[in-house]
């Protein structure tokens, strides 16, 4: 969904995030780096996550659903982006 390529485009510009799967409808899976996740989680956001590291870096997926507002994405992406 629109979604779900907006969210996979503005975290490929996050430092370190890596985006470890093609987006598929409406879920992606990333790599986030550590600082990026603890700010992402401070700021309220939730996505399920897995194997996470001795440097606290995790996988994660996220899923966008078809009526998520673009407002919320782009503060998603604000905190993701601003994390340090």
């Amino acid at each position: 969904n629109t979604g779900a390529a907006r969210l996979a485009a503005g975290m490929a510009k996050v430092s370190g995030v890596e985006i470890a799967h093609p987006v598929d409808v409406n879920m992606m899976f990333v790599r986030l780096p550590g600082a990026v996740h603890r700010a992402l989680i401070a700021a309220g956001h939730f996505y399920y996550t897995w194997d996470e590291a001795a440097d606290g870096s995790v996988s994660a997926r996220m899923v966008v659903a078809f009526n998520t507002d673009f407002a919320d994405i782009d503060g998603f992406l604000h905190v993701a982006g601003s994390a340090r």
